[in-house]
């Protein structure tokens, strides 16, 4: 087959755009004799920057990996709330950054084990609910429409739904 001739990179752009046009993946794919599986792992491929710094250690290149500093808004907008931090995992707790941030906000902390959330509990069904009964019934092209339907939806549980009634 003369598809063997070809890198699979070309092979991964064109069933990319066929499929746009409407082709089926695994119409496709199959066709060009590869599994999904290996086109969607090329398709989120993800740049491991630990190799890539590894690799430039190796042959003594020299950079700086920066991460951009992100504000956090909920604290900076709240600065006198005591919020709830629930965990089932130890590992947040001895991680230095995360624990200076815990430190500097000073909020009630639960832990319990895994797999035994149970202050959290609530919190894990209500989002079940929201992804049952809005999320997965909707599609969200930003971020903004997706906090408004949210936004929403918290109000009419509140307010409208039979759990607020029997609440």
């Amino acid at each position: 087959m003369i598809l063997h001739s070809i890198k699979k990179e070309t092979i991964y752009i064109a069933i990319k755009e066929l499929n746009q046009e409407g082709y089926p993946i695994f119409t496709l794919c199959k066709f060009a004799g590869i599994a999904t599986s290996s086109y969607y792992k090329w398709l989120n491929k993800t740049i491991n920057l630990k190799r890539v710094y590894r690799l430039m250690k190796t042959s003594n290149l020299h950079a700086v990996i920066r991460k951009k500093k992100k504000k956090d808004l909920a604290i900076s907008n709240n600065p006198t709330v005591k919020p709830l931090f629930h965990s089932d995992r130890g590992f947040q707790y001895t991680h230095k950054a995360f624990k200076a941030k815990l430190d500097k906000q000073e909020p009630v902390q639960s832990m319990s084990r895994v797999p035994r959330c149970i202050d959290n509990g609530p919190m894990e069904g209500f989002w079940g609910i929201i992804k049952s009964e809005m999320y997965y019934l909707n599609k969200f092209h930003t971020f903004e429409e997706l906090k408004l339907a949210i936004d929403n939806y918290i109000k009419f549980y509140n307010e409208k739904s039979d759990v607020s009634i029997i609440a």
